[in-house]
């Protein structure tokens, strides 16, 4: 039913900048793999009985995927999901609140998703998608010429794990006949585990905390990354890494490769009975 909007009120705004924009480690969701769905809360302020919508853009037009009519509060909001995609395919998303008598529209920044097959791989991506499926089969993997800007080890970097969204981004040197391709396994492997790390621990604070106590300070990280692309046969026989050998070390590479989260004895972390 309508809602009387005292003249002071200010009009409503779109919290979130754009559709599903995450900032646990500062990246944006850009890729989704088939089947795979999003949800996210969004806010908004003085929404005063207005309606949110989430819309997709099919050809010139938006069609809405979901309509929300908010709670007359001060600030409030409401779940919203995306919902899968099969086929791969680029898809512009938005948050819109409708006009409503005298207020204009609202409308969130765009976001472009690109939803991917693994069916539609070719070439190196297709050969990396074979080798971490076994482990991470929910993985969208690029394959690119230069790394993107901000990537950990700049222009030399061969690969890069987006934490938390089942990205990998490969250089097209790792392919066959490539300056790189000897690392190829241990490369992608090594990325498959950082996304391993993130998955089971769903939270970028108790994944740290718990890694670094059994690694210690230094690049904890990607020690336990390494550990688990050891475990999944990424090493060259004869190569190996001394610090995988501690007991914890091997309790927290068991827990990781069963798909787990390793909690050391009276971590905060730990789940509670």
């Amino acid at each position: 039913m309508p809602v009387s909007i005292p003249a002071d009120v200010p009009p409503p705004q779109i919290v979130a900048p754009k559709p599903f924009h995450r900032t646990n480690f500062g990246v944006e969701v850009t890729s989704l793999p088939a089947g795979r769905t999003l949800r996210e809360f969004v806010a908004v302020k003085e929404p005063w009985g207005c309606t949110l919508q989430l819309e997709r853009k099919d050809g010139n037009a938006w069609a809405v995927l979901h309509a929300e009519r908010l709670t007359p509060t001060a600030t409030a909001g409401a779940w919203f999901e995306l919902g899968s995609v099969e086929e791969s395919a680029d898809i512009a998303y938005r948050y819109r609140i409708p006009a409503d008598g005298a207020r204009p529209e609202v409308l969130s920044a765009e976001a472009v998703i690109r939803h991917r097959n693994p069916r539609d791989y070719t070439g190196l991506a297709a050969e990396a998608y074979a080798l971490i499926q076994p482990h991470q089969p929910h993985t969208v993997i690029d394959v690119v010429e230069e790394m993107p800007q901000g990537t950990a080890g700049g222009a030399h970097a061969l690969a890069t794990a987006m934490l938390g969204y089942d990205l990998i981004t490969l250089h097209s040197s790792l392919a066959e006949g490539g300056a790189n391709r000897r690392d190829f396994r241990t490369v992608v492997l090594h990325e498959a585990a950082h996304l391993r790390q993130y998955e089971v621990y769903g939270d970028a604070a108790a994944m740290g905390d718990e890694i670094k106590g059994v690694y210690g300070n230094e690049q904890f990280l990607e020690k336990a990354a390494n550990c688990l692309m050891e475990r999944w046969g990424g090493l060259a026989e004869g190569n190996h890494f001394p610090y995988c050998d501690t007991p914890e070390a091997i309790a927290m590479t068991d827990a990781l490769a069963a798909g787990r989260p390793y909690f050391r004895p009276g971590s905060p972390h730990a789940p509670t009975a």
